[in-house]
């Protein structure tokens, strides 16, 4: 396992680019749910690790410490892991129960959990939530807001709620 610190304040912002002139554009109505508006969210984070995973045994074993409110866990994993592993590991790490659980299994790949203790983690990347034989990136947030975000379009999106 190999982790290195990553100088977030060293991150240069770009121009932006009008990406919907860049590529074929076809409904997506066909393959799903899709959403009236797009939304992002803009957080502050104190803290970044940067972690190779590959090689550790477990989930558990390649987190190590859940992240807090202010950090970020960002992490390339093999063959061995999972999407659905880090909900493991979360419970292994926190000692506590999950009290709510979002898991997007669309092309948005993501875990959004409130533990019983008020804690939420909540995980981002290319993984599905069973094993891949390829190399795949998951991130972790401790922050509420993420939490938050990631719940409330999941709600509007797939329990119709406003």
């Amino acid at each position: 396992m190999k982790a290195n610190a990553f100088n977030t304040g060293a991150i240069k912002p770009f121009s932006t680019v009008d990406f919907s002139v860049m590529g074929q554009t076809y409904s997506t109505s066909v393959y799903g749910q899709t959403s009236s508006a797009d939304t992002a969210l803009l957080i502050p984070v104190a803290e970044t690790l940067c972690l190779d995973a590959r090689e550790t045994k477990s989930m558990t074993e390649a987190i190590q410490k859940l992240p807090g409110t202010t950090e970020a866990l960002h992490m390339i994993i093999g063959a061995s892991h999972s999407m659905g592993q880090v909900i493991h590991a979360i419970l292994n790490l926190s000692n506590t129960t999950i009290d709510t659980l979002y898991i997007a299994r669309c092309h948005a790949k993501i875990i959004a959990a409130k533990l019983h203790n008020g804690q939420t983690i909540t995980a981002e990347g290319s993984a599905n939530t069973r094993s891949c034989k390829t190399i795949e990136n998951v991130t972790l947030y401790g922050s509420p807001d993420v939490y938050s975000f990631h719940a409330g379009w999941m709600d509007a999106l797939f329990l119709g709620a406003k």
